[in-house]
């Protein structure tokens, strides 16, 4: 009677084991943007990621790859982020969603600036230091904003010690239009201080 007991439970939970595995499949499978919020809600980030990013592929919709870009910011994963960003960046969607997560009080630059930040951070850390430079220089040819992409990659230089690279961002910054503004004045002379330690 017990080896009946045991042998039966060991089957009902083997088949309730299949049906939930199926159940799973067939959710990721046939709508990953339920499965991006049940894998975010239970801290499974990466995977919450990964399914923003099919959820995306399938619909277009820029929500589900600012989703699954800013994951790749948090998780700190260099080659993801660079994908994942030029993906969201080169969307038609992509101004349309900074302005939005911005809100209407936001300083200019806002939400753009932080992932334009963070991707030329990423190329840096990943040895692209030319591109790194020169595409946060592209991104703010007319102004400079607080805490814009060329102020983030300085401080991530100024991280790594790399006082070349604060030396050709110092002197790129000099001949901007903007240098004579009291922020980029600022960030220069931080420049100058590291380069001078």
């Amino acid at each position: 009677m017990k080896k009946l007991i045991i042998k039966t439970a060991a089957i009902t939970f083997g088949v309730a084991l299949v049906v939930m595995l199926m159940a799973f499949g067939i959710c990721s499978f046939a709508v990953p943007q339920v499965m991006m919020q049940f894998t975010d809600y239970i801290g499974l980030e990466e995977a919450s990621a990964d399914y923003a990013y099919v959820a995306y592929q399938r619909s277009g919709e820029v929500e589900y790859i600012a989703h699954a870009s800013e994951i790749a910011i948090r998780r700190s994963r260099d080659e993801v982020i660079i994908l994942r960003l030029e993906e969201f960046m080169n969307d038609d969607q992509f101004a349309e969603y900074c302005s939005g997560a911005d809100g209407a009080d936001a300083q200019p630059g806002g939400y753009a600036q932080y992932i334009y930040g963070n991707y030329a951070c990423a190329l840096y850390r990943t040895g692209e230091k030319q591109e790194a430079t020169d595409f946060a220089f592209s991104v703010n040819e007319e102004s400079f904003p607080r805490n814009n992409a060329i102020v983030a990659l300085v401080f991530e230089a100024i991280s790594a010690k790399d006082k070349a690279q604060c030396a050709e961002i110092s002197s790129r910054l000099s001949g901007c239009p903007y240098a004579g503004e009291e922020y980029c004045q600022n960030i220069i002379s931080i420049l100058e201080e590291f380069a001078n330690e």
